[in-house]
């Protein structure tokens, strides 16, 4: 019979049914609900068993009884709580977010029922008397009984969140009730019918039960016992609550929890709704809690990374997983927060102070949860206010109170029970955390503290530890101090006070020297010694120098802490000084106490010297003495007088310069025994007092912006390094010597008699003096070798460079030139003996002239410049000429083309002479030249044949050859003998190359063998000429001219003559052997070239000549240069010996060559094969070459060569080297694709592009190439692959899209931000992360450490992006002088920090402007830029050139070298230059002048002597070139 209650809840479940019926006559409600549900259930999975607790704990049972029957496959969770309602129950299931919750607390949501969805194909929910049951099969039904129309309309709608067999109808929507038969012991059962089969519903259904832990009971508002039966008994489990309400303490099983209750707290949200928040905390009283997380009631995925539980109405994510960011949560954890803090100070702590108050507060790792962040900061704030830090006298304090000094220290104090005299020091660390405590003791709270410990102190054991834990760098406060702390005892156990020196050794000992009275000694107890030494025996083994007694090294370990002295008699010493040195200083006014505290302590020190006068050192302290005036002086400060043996010296040189305070008082003061020659003076040197001069020890860094006076000295007197590097010195310099330099009674006389006097001075003078220097860049260190001292820079810098003459000896009218000689009868020199060699000796030291020859460069000049001033003689003005000419032949390093040259010349013209300014003057060592030429300029009055380009380029006169010459063409008559002549000349080539190859090096013999080929001399028998465009003239016989308009040359002879008359005629002779010395730019051989040509048809009398004066082998060299070479002609043996032919042993040249092999083989040597290069076959030509000797005879190349031939290695490698510059994009992109992925690959990035672009020189690459070194054709990119694939582990892949590598922009703002430039980030490691996202926090942490010492301020990069037009020029040499009258070593080309930045700026723009136009330039397939002012990731200035370029039609790299150009001259470095060298006919430079790019090619081929050519001037030592621009297209 059923109640009235029950027979309303049944009808009440029918009318919810009819209800929802009703609703879903609109097909939208019906989505809406079955799309709800789903989302739910998704939601919700993995926390079903936690939400159906939830439920039964909704209902206030006090036991839930779950039931896995593994055979009906159901799972039931049984409760005794209040009945389930139709109006509060079925209807919150049935209907969306109706869930009844008595009280809105934060984080009710009422949806997580719905979660067991996941699991099942049937849910009954069973009462006493009913069951409503919920299934798919009915929502199915319920579908069906929709109209058709609405079916469709449904499945249409919800395609996409269909299931196979599925149909869009929630099953929680519609139930059906049956009546409930069986009687049950609990109130209401969930019965979960769940899918058979189905291996992930069974997992999800164990996995839940098993994680059932006894920590679920915390929170449960009603629940006490959960009990788990499982029909297999694999998950049987039983959990039961015991709550100690007057304790607040939970205990679950075995489980005990402290816990703290917020309660019920009505708060208002944020938009003004009132809602309830409660919270617990629970806590073991171990903090055993290691893994804890959140709860709202049950776990949430959120870790809490603390020792302890909490709870909390927290609004979740659908998951019930996650805490959301709201304000609301924000409020609440900080709520949280506050009584964690408050556990933490006053339900943690112990009686006996612990570290359970902060492990309490100490969070494991850091959160993962943004909404936490400020929950974990003001936990971690609390560590610092908070009361929490254990002392060792059993209180608490503040972190900002701790004190630490490790826990061997606080053991220390534990143990010998002296806790109370250290106010707030922590107890041994019972963490894994290294902490920084807030606090220390003062020196003043050690002398109090030690004060009172060392009178408890139990045993000398214990002692001797206490003094060793002290010498921990911990202790630095005791160290640093000027009292040492009384730790010392002697041996009747008293202790010694800490201003009494306690010495190791016996008071005996020391009873045979003379001891002050005002001076205490003390002596340690042996027990105490013995002890320290038996602790500090490991120390002592490392600290021990060979065989010394171990009280010195036990000294040097507890100095800082105790005032000890060793068993040395040193420490005595030293005793003693510092004694007497405080009772000095203690004694104010009474000048007699002073003296005679003096002078105990002289006659101690001399007793203690007595005993051993054989010292060689100083004692190395400041040892107060007194000077002639009766004052006290440090030793340091004084000199040895004239009452002294070595004294006199110094008196004799500083004679009316110093004065009585600076000399240490005579022996007829202090009364000291005499013990024969300097025996009182090494007793004074010893107590620090100087000879002859005071010298100190400076040590200095400098960062690599920094320089100072002596570096730019030490770098202007050796060279300066390619970068700006970090710099280093040790050195030694002279104290106070600026103040004696400018005594007005110092002299340069003085000055060369203190270096001869003072050995270590001299010494110091030399390059190979005791100073070091070294500088660093990339971590490289460079020592520099031969480095001026420091010394001698204070003497150059300091005092010569002050000096408004300097001294020449060897020129009798010096004085009329305005300069002075050294006076060697100076009364110093004769007082000291010194001679005149010894003078001169000095005086070449310091670089003061003495000779002529000894003068700078800068003074020659000034003298030129001053003689039409002064008017010496004539014969005075050439000697002077002539001295210069010597001089300057000798200074062959001087940059004289740069050298500014306005003064005037003594000239001559129509025999008249006067002083005519430079530019004026002109000078020829011809002496044949036309009559009339010399008659209307102004010849330089010097001897001729001094060597015309020499003496121009010395002295600034012009030649003649600068003439602006005119040869009328019309009247140019060629001679009747030219024919003969030149067959002649023919002839007698090899011989004149003979004596020109015996005189030169190997480098330039070819390009004067070229010279000799392409010259050509012409016979004429009459030619009109005009000079300056003045009137013409006519050529005589004997007078040769230049031809204008090539490389030639008019020599003009007698008409109707005949080739032996020509040769019979002297001045015509004369006249071609100027020729040729004008041709070779030197006057050598000029009479071997004027005999060779005079000499008959046979030469026989030359060629006699040439094997008596050896030159045959520079015969043979000729015959090769000017004929077939040797290697040439072995190619061309082998072919004939292959071909069973035999080959000339003489070939005449080339073009007999092509006839014979034309004749024998039928093979045509076409012109361009004329010049292969047979040594090497490295070019294109060379490769063509061979295919077509090969093809054509049929050999194959292996035969060609001999087996150690290296073949056409040479051209593969310049083609291979190619080939990996033409897929350097394809590897960058490759590279940068495959470290995007491998974050760990990424600080590689620079260091894996260099070593791609250095592939050429690897040994793999090398015996590649050798291996297939007689290959004509080679695959190079199927090489370049497999070798990028082994070295690198990447596969280069040419069809990718590129990838331009560069910085990216947020990395671009932080360097802006730190004034930093990328380039100038020495580690390529940290560069190489600028170029991936996500290496933010590294790159911060490194500018922020760089940015201390960056001064830069240049990091601005211009976005215009400017282009020049591209022009291809040659040029025509030009000797420039600069306009600021310097040298180059003192001008433009000094390295310092303002030219560095002006010239940084304008190559860098220079670079910008060729980049941009060769971009654009149409005839360019491709450009990389690649100097330190590119963009790209591996850029570098170690390659020594700036571009490299592709051109269309050119398979080969051209390589760039670009200058910003003043139109007269630019810089050139000696890498650079040696680059160009290598790379040849390929490595061009680029002038930036007013917007154009000027690219002047050719200019490094094998045929261009660098030193020595038309097209531009060098100036050695890095290079200054100078040329004049002219285009060619």
């Amino acid at each position: 019979m059923l109640t009235d209650e029950q027979t309303i809840f049944a009808k009440d479940v029918l009318k919810l049914i009819e209800e929802n019926r009703d609703t879903y006559k609109q097909v939208k409600r019906i989505t809406a609900d079955y799309r709800l549900e789903k989302g739910t259930t998704e939601s919700y999975n993995g926390r079903q068993i936690l939400e159906l607790l939830q439920n039964a704990d909704d209902a206030k049972t006090d036991t839930v009884f779950i039931e896995l029957d593994r055979d009906y496959h159901t799972l039931s969770i049984s409760n005794n709580g209040d009945p389930f309602s139709a109006e509060e129950g079925i209807a919150s299931l049935m209907i969306a977010n109706t869930s009844s919750k008595k009280r809105e607390f934060i984080g009710n949501k009422g949806l997580g029922f719905r979660s067991i969805l996941n699991w099942v194909n049937e849910v009954k929910i069973k009462t006493k008397t009913d069951i409503v049951v919920f299934s798919q099969e009915i929502a199915k039904k319920e579908f069906n009984a929709l109209p058709e129309e609405a079916r469709r309309k449904l499945i249409a709608d919800n395609e996409d969140h269909l299931s196979e067999g599925e149909v869009p109808f929630a099953i929680l929507a519609i139930p059906r009730l049956i009546e409930n038969k069986e009687p049950s012991a609990y109130q209401t059962t969930i019965e979960l019918k769940y899918i058979n089969g189905n291996e992930e519903v069974i997992d999800g259904i164990e996995s839940q039960l098993s994680l059932l832990a006894p920590e679920i009971l915390l929170f449960l508002n009603h629940i006490k016992t959960i009990i788990v039966k499982d029909s297999k008994g694999v998950l049987d489990k039983s959990l039961s609550k015991v709550i100690y309400e007057s304790e607040a303490k939970v205990s679950i099983n075995n489980a005990t929890w402290n816990i703290m209750d917020s309660g019920d707290v009505l708060y208002k949200t944020v938009k003004g709704k009132e809602q309830y928040y409660r919270y617990k905390i629970a806590w073991k009283d171990d903090l055993s809690d290691v893994k804890s997380k959140f709860f709202t009631y049950f776990p949430t995925q959120e870790r809490t990374h603390l020792p302890f539980l909490i709870h909390a109405t927290l609004d979740l994510d659908p998951t019930r997983n996650h805490i959301n960011n709201s304000k609301d949560n924000i409020n609440l954890l900080s709520e949280i927060a506050k009584s964690i803090g408050d556990i933490a100070e006053n339900s943690i702590r112990k009686e006996t102070s612990d570290w359970s108050s902060y492990k309490f507060l100490t969070v494991d790792r850091a959160n993962e949860n943004e909404i936490l962040t400020d929950f974990y900061k003001t936990i971690a704030g609390f560590k610092n206010t908070l009361k929490i830090f254990p002392c060792v006298d059993g209180s608490y304090c503040t972190y900002e109170d701790a004190v630490f000094y490790g826990d061997e220290f606080s053991n220390w104090v534990k143990r010998n029970k002296v806790e109370s005299l250290f106010t707030d020091l922590i107890i041994p660390e019972d963490i894994e955390v290294d902490l920084n405590y807030g606090s220390e003791y003062s020196e003043e709270d050690w002398q109090e503290i030690l004060a009172s410990v060392t009178k408890l102190i139990p045993s000398i054991s214990e002692r001797a530890q206490l003094i060793k834990l002290l010498t921990s760098w911990s202790f630095r406060k005791i160290h640093s101090s000027k009292n040492k702390v009384p730790l010392l005892i002697d041996n009747a156990g008293d202790a010694i006070s800490e201003y009494n020196q306690a010495f190791m050794m016996n008071r005996k000992d020391i009873e045979k020297y003379f001891i002050p009275k005002a001076v205490e000694i003390s002596f340690m107890s042996d027990g105490l010694y013995t002890e320290l030494i038996k602790v500090f025996e490991e120390e002592i083994k490392e600290k021990r120098i060979e065989n010394e007694h171990r009280s010195r090294p036990l000294k040097r370990l507890i100095s800082d802490i105790v005032n000890i002295g060793s068993n040395d008699i040193t420490d005595v010493i030293r005793h003693i000084v510092s004694t007497s040195e405080n009772k000095i200083k203690a004694t104010e006014d009474n000048d007699d106490d002073k003296l005679k505290i003096v002078t105990e302590m002289v006659k101690s020190l001399f007793s203690i010297y007595q005993v051993n006068p054989d010292r060689r050192n100083s004692i190395n302290l400041d040892v107060p003495l007194l000077n002639k005036n009766l004052e006290v002086s440090y030793g340091k400060d004084l000199f040895l007088g004239e009452g002294y043996d070595t004294g006199k010296t110094t008196a004799i040189i500083f004679k009316d310069i110093f004065e009585d305070a600076n000399y240490v008082l005579d022996n007829d003061y202090w009364e000291l025994e005499e013990n024969g020659v300097s025996y009182l003076d090494n007793f004074f040197l010893w107590l620090g007092v100087n000879r002859i001069t005071k010298t100190k020890q400076i040590t200095e860094q400098l960062h690599r912006d920094n320089e100072n006076s002596f570096t730019k000295f030490v770098f202007n007197q050796t060279s300066w390094p390619e970068n700006n590097s970090h710099k280093e010195y040790k050195v030694t310099e002279i104290t106070n010597f600026e103040s004696i330099v400018n005594h007005p009674n110092f002299s340069i006389e003085i000055l060369v008699a203190w270096i001869i006097s003072d050995g270590y001075i001299s010494r110091q003078l030399s390059f190979d003096n005791e100073d070091t220097f070294s500088y660093s860049f990339h971590n490289k260190v460079t020592p520099v070798n031969d480095n001026p001292s420091y010394i001698y820079y204070q003497i150059a810098e300091k005092y010569l460079n002050g000096l408004n003459t300097k001294f020449i000896a060897d020129l009798d009218f010096a004085k009329e030139l305005g300069y002075n000689s050294i006076d060697f009868e100076h009364q110093v020199f004769k007082a000291l003996s010194i001679s005149e060699n010894k003078i001169i000796d000095v005086l070449h030291q310091l670089k003061v002239s003495r000779l002529f020859n000894d003068l700078e460069v800068d003074e020659v000049y000034n003298i030129l410049q001053e003689l039409p001033e002064i008017e010496p003689e004539e014969k005075y003005a050439r000697k002077i000429y002539n001295l210069a000419f010597s001089f300057f032949k000798l200074k062959k390093d001087f940059d004289y083309a740069n050298k500014v040259k306005d003064y005037k010349l003594l000239a001559k013209k129509r025999n008249k002479k006067e002083y005519i300014s430079v530019d004026k003057v002109y000078y020829s060592d011809n002496s044949t030249l036309p009559s009339k030429i010399a008659e209307d300029f102004w010849v330089f009055d010097f001897p001729k044949r001094s060597g015309e380009s020499q003496i121009s380029k010395y002295f600034g006169v012009k030649t003649f050859k600068d003439v602006d010459l005119h040869i009328y063409q019309d009247f140019v008559l060629e001679s009747a003998a030219d024919v003969e002549f030149q067959k002649w000349f023919e002839k007698i080539k090899p011989y004149i190359l003979t004596y020109r190859l015996s005189s030169i090096k190997d480098s330039i013999q070819k390009n004067e063998a070229d010279e000799l080929k392409k010259v050509e001399i012409k016979l004429v028998s009459s030619l009109k000429y005009a000079i300056e465009n003045g009137e013409s003239k006519n050529l005589l016989s004997g007078e040769f001219l230049p031809n204008p308009t090539s490389q030639g040359f008019y020599l003009c002879v007698e008409q109707n003559t005949s080739l032996e008359i020509v040769k019979d005629t002297p001045k015509v002779c004369e006249a071609f052997a100027e020729i040729l010395c004008v041709l070779f730019k030197v006057n050598e051989h000029k009479d071997n070239y004027r005999t060779i040509f005079k000499d008959k048809n046979s030469l026989k009398d030359t060629i006699f000549t040439i094997e008596v004066n050896s030159l045959t082998e520079h015969y043979n060299q000729a015959l090769e240069l000017l004929g077939i070479s040797r290697d040439e002609s072995r190619f061309w043996s082998k072919v004939y010996e292959l071909g069973n032919k035999d080959f000339p042993i003489k070939v005449k040249d080339s073009d007999e060559l092509a006839e014979l092999v034309l004749n024998d083989f039928g093979f045509k040597i076409s012109k361009q094969f004329k010049n292969i290069n047979y040594a090497d076959f490295n070019d294109q030509l060379s490769i063509d070459f061979l295919k077509a000797v090969t093809s054509e005879l049929e050999i194959p190349i292996t035969h060609l060569f001999d087996k150690d031939f290296n073949g056409i290695i040479s051209y593969h490698k310049a083609q291979f080297e190619n080939t990996i510059f033409d897929l350097k994009e394809d590897f960058n992109t490759s590279l940068w694709k495959y470290f995007n992925q491998h974050r760990e690959l990424q600080k590689q990035l620079i260091t894996f592009q260099e070593a791609y672009e250095n592939l050429i020189h690897t040994k793999m690459i090398e015996n590649v190439l050798l291996d297939n070194r007689f290959e004509l054709e080679l695959n190079y990119l199927d090489v370049l692959k497999q070798v990028v694939s082994k070295e690198f582990g990447i596969q280069i892949k040419e069809s990718a899209e590129i990838s331009m590598i560069r910085i990216l922009p947020e990395y671009k703002s932080l360097l802006k931000e730190s004034k930093i430039n990328e380039v100038d980030i020495e580690e390529s490691e940290i560069r190489s992360l600028f170029y991936f996202k996500g290496n933010d926090d590294k790159i911060i942490s490194y500018l922020t450490t760089a940015i201390e010492s960056n001064e830069n301020d240049d990091n601005n990069e211009s976005e215009e992006e400017v282009t020049g037009e591209i022009i291809y020029s040659s040029s025509t040499k030009l000797n420039h002088t600069f306009s600021n009258g310097k040298s180059r070593k003192n001008g433009s080309w000094n390295h310092n920090d303002r030219v560095g930045k002006r010239n940084k700026l304008s190559g860098k723009k220079a670079e910008q402007i060729v980049f941009n136009s060769l971009m654009k330039s149409e005839d360019v397939a491709k450009v990389e830029w690649v100097s330190s002012f590119s963009n790209t990731s591996d850029k570098s200035d170690n390659k020594h050139y700036d571009i490299r370029y592709k051109l269309n039609d050119n398979p080969n790299w051209k390589y760039l070298e670009v200058k910003s150009f003043n139109g007269i001259y630019f810089h050139l470095s000696r890498s650079e230059k040696s680059e160009a060298i290598k790379r040849g006919k390929d490595f061009e430079i680029a002038l930036v002048i007013d917007g154009q790019v000027h690219i002047l090619k050719d200019y490094f081929n094998e045929d261009v002597d660098f030193d020595n050519n038309d097209l531009f001037y060098a100036s050695p030592s890095d290079y200054i070139i100078s040329l004049q621009l002219k285009k060619e297209h």
